[in-house]
């Protein structure tokens, strides 16, 4: 690993558990520091890895021009957040008045977690509604002046304010029927908790969420599901990593481990538990557990993390791909150079995957 990316690495775990970083990996030029703040970008942990510039001496901090340009990104990334409370409020009501209730996946639910929530960069607000609101949901939200998009699996997609709303009729990333009814039954059995959400100075609403068992599978099966095909980004491993810190006391291990396996996923939650103590400094284990993960994997799946960047969307074949339209081809096409590794990890939900994005190609010409 390159000197900068050490030092990345290095204020990215002191912004996640605010420790000092080792000053070994200081100091750093005026373009290292460009290298490192545009490394943070590419990731979106840019808010994580500035909150951590505070810890360090005054003589190692970067240079004056690009502190006051981080310090102007992170206001930014600060206003979204309150907004995207505000949205998420919005459509909370709205959807209940379209008689359902909506549950919270990722975005706010996993920003809680964070120390200063914050400074976490969310983009799009994603719902999940059971399969039989989505029969009247689009007519609702037609008459409400409000267009939904359907996309190939089945998600409905709109803006409200400007910022993308999904609605899922997944709760999770899981595909393969029996695993799916594994993550009913702990749903059933577990239930859901509560967020409040709601900006300073207003009255907050409490929207449901998962609950921990749920909220683990539910990181665990995003995280796959996008590396086995365009790629996935570091602020998804800090969600999980501080999903397993927040929520420690809040789950029983051999019940979560008994979840993975139920669920498809017990030698990949290995892995990812690997990854995050390895890279990220988690010191709490997703569970015991006597099986080790690949080394070797772990260094795969890092690299491809630092490769693609968020979502895979700073690889040129990406940007190609987006630049002509064909996104979905590309998708499949990064599923095909990721197979072996997804179906050593996952294989029924790596087969899963692949024939619903299969699915999503039967009118595209490859």
């Amino acid at each position: 690993m390159t000197r900068i990316r050490q030092a990345f690495f290095e204020l990215l775990r002191s912004g996640l558990w605010g420790t000092t970083p080792a000053s070994v990996c200081f100091p750093l030029s005026p373009d290292e520091w460009q290298q490192l703040h545009g490394e943070a970008c590419r990731q979106t942990v840019q808010g994580i890895v500035y909150d951590a510039l505070r810890l360090l001496p005054e003589h190692l901090v970067p240079p004056t021009a690009l502190t006051f340009q981080w310090t102007s990104d992170v206001t930014h990334i600060i206003t979204a957040y309150e907004r995207t409370q505000h949205v998420v409020a919005a459509t909370y009501n709205l959807l209940c008045q379209a008689g359902t209730e909506p549950v919270l996946l990722k975005g706010l639910a996993s920003a809680h977690c964070y120390p200063k929530p914050q400074l976490r960069v969310n983009g799009d607000i994603d719902w999940y509604l059971p399969p039989t609101a989505f029969s009247s949901i689009s007519a609702f939200l037609e008459q409400q002046g409000i267009h939904a998009r359907q996309h190939a699996d089945g998600s409905l997609c709109f803006y409200y304010d400007s910022i993308e709303v999904e609605l899922h009729p997944r709760l999770a990333d899981i595909l393969w029927p029996s695993h799916q009814k594994a993550l009913s039954d702990i749903v059933a059995c577990e239930g859901y908790d509560t967020l409040p959400v709601g900006n300073t100075g207003q009255p907050s609403i409490n929207v449901p969420m998962a609950g921990p068992t749920a909220t683990l599978l539910i990181h665990a099966s995003h995280i796959f599901k996008h590396t086995a095909s365009v790629g996935i980004g570091l602020r998804q491993f800090c969600d999980l990593a501080l999903a397993c810190y927040h929520l420690r006391e809040h789950y029983d291990e051999d019940l979560l481990t008994g979840a993975f396996q139920q669920t498809g996923l017990l030698r990949w939650s290995r892995l990812l538990e690997l990854f995050l103590c390895r890279n990220l400094g988690l010191d709490t284990p997703l569970h015991h557990t006597d099986a080790l993960a690949s080394e070797a994997d772990c260094d795969r799946l890092l690299h491809l993390t630092l490769n693609g960047g968020n979502f895979g969307q700073h690889t040129i074949q990406w940007q190609q791909a987006h630049a002509n339209g064909r996104n979905r081809l590309h998708t499949l096409r990064s599923y095909c150079q990721h197979a072996p590794f997804a179906l050593r990890y996952a294989p029924k939900e790596a087969l899963c995957l692949l024939f619903s994005l299969a699915k999503g190609q039967q009118n595209i010409q490859i």
